[in-house]
């Protein structure tokens, strides 16, 4: 899932660079491979409510029980105290 969602997000991105750097009107090219990647999105929508829905509260509550707190768009930090002792 991971892997279609990163296709689909490069081919969103090439199109949207494309079409915002050019002065004329998209090509049927580029029209076609935009239905392309929202219909692929379409599709994944379903995965993306469980991740959102089941699987990140699960993540972020077993962070939590960690000790290492979690919100959307910071990054997350071990603790020093839960880095493993080095060995000799």
């Amino acid at each position: 899932m991971i892997r279609a969602l990163g296709q689909i997000s490069g081919t969103a991105g090439q199109i949207y660079n494309a079409v915002r750097s050019s002065t004329t009107m998209p090509t049927d090219e580029q029209i076609r491979l935009t239905e392309v990647a929202y219909e692929r999105l379409g599709l994944q929508l379903d995965e993306i409510e469980r991740l959102l829905g089941q699987e990140m509260p699960m993540i972020s509550g077993l962070l939590d029980g960690l000790g290492v707190p979690w919100t959307m768009g910071r990054p997350v930090t071990l603790p020093d105290a839960a880095r493993p002792p080095r060995r000799r």
